[in-house]
């Protein structure tokens, strides 16, 4: 990595929006809505539990229910390093050269972009936790067509248009 690429970055404090204050908002709500919905859901599931699917969107492997609690662990997990790595934009690959003039422009729209990419993950692992319940519990159905479609529609379509943001936002000096 090159640091001194890095440094030559202004560092810059980005101030929260109400639009950005409301996406941690929701963000740390969902993911306690999720812990709620496994510890509430966990009695009421059999012993086994599908734990991974193949490309049909079928369970293809069967495991422990108290494997059920990855699903939220893994999410926090995540939501925490993203939130920890939002802290520091100045250290973002970026698709413009980052200069004093663009720099809060930037980073605004990048440390945005997380935030949606944070909420939009605990959604997607909400989902697979909410359909892999239905499997247990004897509902039949495929994970892999609606998840698939969700994936691009809660995480690759936004990230485009931030990209596509990033490339046509007019620049202001701060």
């Amino acid at each position: 990595m090159n640091t001194t690429h890095f440094s030559s970055r202004p560092v810059v404090k980005i101030q929260m929006t109400t639009l950005d204050k409301a996406l941690e908002v929701l963000g740390i709500t969902a993911i306690i809505a999720l812990w709620l919905y496994v510890i509430i859901s966990f009695s009421k599931l059999p012993e086994k539990v599908p734990m991974h699917y193949n490309f049909n969107g079928q369970p293809d492997r069967l495991g422990k229910k108290e494997a059920l609690f990855l699903l939220p662990a893994i999410t926090t997990a995540l939501y925490a390093l993203l939130t920890i790595v939002n802290r520091s934009p100045h250290r973002f690959n970026y698709l413009k050269k980052i200069t004093p003039e663009n720099a809060v422009s930037q980073y605004t729209q990048a440390t945005r972009m997380i935030r949606y990419i944070k909420l939009a993950l605990i959604i997607l692992f909400f989902m697979i936790a909410f359909q892999t319940q239905q499997f247990a519990k004897g509902n039949k159905g495929t994970l892999a067509g609606w998840l698939f479609l969700a994936a691009l529609g809660l995480v690759i379509f936004p990230v485009i248009y931030f990209f596509a943001k990033s490339l046509g936002k007019k620049e202001h000096r701060v």
